[in-house]
């Protein structure tokens, strides 16, 4: 990949991909690429009828793949290991506020204590409130780490990702993780029965978010 390779790209204005207004989209933000440095200047929108914020305009979909090579961060592994201080205080956390019985007991004055680390730390990350014996399904799971530390605080999971490359990286490092590549559909993905599908950072590169997930 190279940076003049994003002089080709081209960029198309979208309807809100919710309730397809077009006529009351107000802009928000404009800013670079500062997570991966890559060149071009990204718009969010809000749409004044019904509140969505999203990207518009954005690059037609045979361009967004510049966008998302292998060695862009979020498909490079964490080797950032969790002390046990850090892992004691996150079993109390997920105990507390999640429901996680499995890990602890719920105690009022450690979650009255424990609320500022749950309030800036944990309730931006939407963690699922635990099932026992629930199934969880990641859309776009990169390489893993999120469902691993699902899967050691007691759920089954699986994973889609659609790079390839990620994808081979996830099923051999992470032996329980049946992370596929994109090969089915999917519907049949999700005919399987999920508990929680879980997604981060996917429906924006998806042409019509709404239409690939609702009509299932």
């Amino acid at each position: 990949m190279k940076k003049n390779d994003f002089d080709k790209v081209e960029f198309e204005r979208i309807k809100c991909p919710f309730c397809r207004d077009n006529q009351n989209l107000s802009q928000l933000l404009s800013a670079p690429d500062r997570l991966n440095n890559l060149p071009g200047e990204f718009f969010i929108v809000r749409c004044q009828r019904c509140g969505l914020v999203f990207q518009n305009p954005r690059p037609k979909e045979k361009y967004i793949e510049l966008y998302y090579p292998d060695n862009v961060g979020y498909f490079i592994p964490s080797n950032i290991k969790m002390g046990r201080l850090k892992r004691k205080i996150d079993r109390l956390i997920l105990a507390n506020f999640f429901d996680y019985r499995n890990l602890g007991r719920k105690n009022f004055i450690l979650k009255l204590l424990l609320s500022p680390l749950y309030l800036y730390f944990y309730r931006p990350r939407s963690v699922p409130k635990y099932v026992s014996g629930g199934k969880l399904l990641e859309i776009g799971c990169s390489h893993g780490v999120k469902l691993e530390y699902l899967k050691k605080a007691g759920w089954e999971v699986m994973g889609i990702e659609f790079n390839r490359k990620v994808a081979e990286y996830a099923r051999k490092e992470r032996i329980f993780l049946a992370a596929l590549f994109l090969t089915l559909t999917l519907k049949k993905i999700i005919l399987m029965r999920w508990l929680w599908i879980w997604s981060w950072n996917t429906f924006i590169i998806l042409k019509k978010p709404l239409k690939r997930f609702l009509k299932f």
